[in-house]
């Protein structure tokens, strides 16, 4: 088994362990964020995968002890937004080790997108608020991946 393969594993068992909320706090990192994401786009594609993921998210915080607040948990355009990186870079044909180690999936990617306080803000931790930077000339992920309903 190669290191991709095994890497596609953890990223099933992690992405189900947040779906069933049985993912110990600990697993539920930044990569395994990017993991889980990265299981469900392949799977079900990036817009059920987004739908999915906005259902699982707030009921696991709060089963490992995450209040999900306006300042906390939960944070819908972080989500919306590497769902769209993600998306893109599974249709390009990256392993998931590369997608962990991709530029567009560092914390700091957002910020390409939005300034700090836009993203941090409660209106942006509780819906998708459309970036207010021009990006690398991209479409931005609002033009490209619509907010499901919930």
């Amino acid at each position: 088994m190669t290191s991709a393969d095994h890497l596609r594993r953890v990223a099933d068992e992690i992405a189900d362990g947040v779906i069933d909320r049985t993912l110990p706090k600990s697993r539920w990192t930044h990569e395994g964020h990017l993991l889980a994401c990265a299981s469900l786009v392949r799977r079900r594609g990036a817009p059920e995968a987004l739908v999915i993921l906005r259902r699982s998210i707030p009921p696991y915080n709060e089963a490992t002890g995450v209040s999900n607040t306006p300042a906390g948990g939960y944070h819908d355009t972080i989500t919306v937004y590497y769902t769209w990186a993600i998306g893109q870079l599974v249709e390009a044909g990256l392993s998931n080790p590369a997608i962990i180690g991709h530029p567009d999936c560092t914390r700091e990617a957002l910020l390409g997108w939005w300034d700090r306080e836009t993203l941090m803000s409660s209106n942006a931790r509780a819906r998708f608020v459309a970036p207010n930077l021009v990006g690398d000339g991209r479409p931005a992920p609002s033009e490209w991946l619509q907010p499901a309903a919930v």
